[in-house]
């Protein structure tokens, strides 16, 4: 990115590992709650926005951050029901009852009225990075003008929906992104570019020990472990 060799489109993938070349700064990289040090995601947020922040390519490029869970913490929103299925293939039958509202189509393979991908996930941060955004944007929801359709939500298909428009692609790829709402529409509320990015980001907190004491499996005290143990045993009375 510095350089300005980036290719049209990169995807970047956190470390899940231990890099032990790196030292304190070579454990997992990837937020995951009770294994991964939330300091060392700072970091890398913070190298790669600079880097691309340096490269002469900065003007024309957007930075998209996000999570591919919730890390388990409560929220008041309900996930959103009747997105549709992103293809015809049957997610439910007869004796496998739908979880999420107790019932099963089964009889039709074509019905994905009651499908459990018809149901959103939990809610999840993203962070856009741009010169064209203006400064503060907070988005929760689309709004009604720049939809594709009446109920489209922002959801993990945005961005496949997004980069659809970006690059004037043919067509989308399942019905579940051309349904889901694009970010790119943001990106058209200014003239020019803004200037004011700053070129460096503050300095992410120094790494800690724990990140390597609590891999997944174990016990331990944070919130996102002590949550999970309540939900096991809420489910076993159930």
């Amino acid at each position: 990115a510095a350089k300005g060799t980036l290719p049209a489109l990169t995807w970047i993938a956190p470390r899940q590992g231990v890099n032990k070349t790196l030292g304190t700064l070579g454990g997992p990289n990837s937020d995951h709650p009770n294994c991964c040090d939330v300091a060392l995601g700072e970091r890398l947020r913070k190298d790669i926005y600079e880097a691309v922040r340096a490269g002469p390519g900065w003007n024309e490029t957007v930075v998209l951050f996000t999570w591919d869970d919730p890390g388990g913490f409560y929220d008041h929103v309900a996930p959103p029901m009747r997105a549709p299925a992103p293809d015809a293939q049957p997610t439910c039958f007869c004796d496998q009852p739908n979880i999420f509202n107790g019932t099963c189509h089964g009889s039709d393979p074509h019905d994905h009225s009651q499908s459990p991908y018809t149901r959103l996930g939990s809610r999840v941060p993203v962070i856009l990075v741009s010169p064209w955004l203006r400064k503060g944007t907070v988005v929760s929801e689309p709004d009604a003008g720049t939809k594709p359709f009446s109920d489209s939500q922002y959801d993990g298909t945005s961005i496949a929906a997004t980069v659809k428009r970006l690059f004037d692609l043919p067509e989308f790829l399942t019905r579940r992104d051309a349904w889901s709402a694009s970010f790119d529409h943001l990106f058209d509320e200014l003239p020019t570019p803004r200037t004011d990015a700053p070129m460096h980001l503050p300095e992410a907190p120094p790494p800690t020990a724990r990140h390597g004491v609590h891999p997944y499996g174990t016990d331990c005290d944070d919130p996102t472990r002590r949550m999970r143990r309540s939900v096991s045993s809420f489910e076993k009375e159930l």
